[in-house]
């Protein structure tokens, strides 16, 4: 029974860092989507604003 409980506690943390890493990946994916998309919106106003009279998306 106590190789059962060792086996069960060390599945346990593995199972939790293995949640914590996806967790970080998961939120430097979508920051880097969400910094993404502000470059974007960034590349457009500039461009707005250098080649038209008036920014469609000012910031």
């Amino acid at each position: 029974m106590d190789e059962r409980c060792f086996y069960l506690e060390v599945l346990q943390a593995v199972t939790k860092r293995l949640k914590s890493a996806m967790e970080h990946q998961l939120c430097n994916l979508k920051s880097r989507v969400a910094s993404g998309h502000l470059t974007i919106l960034l590349q457009h106003t500039v461009f707005d604003i250098l080649f038209t009279k008036k920014p469609k998306n000012p910031i």
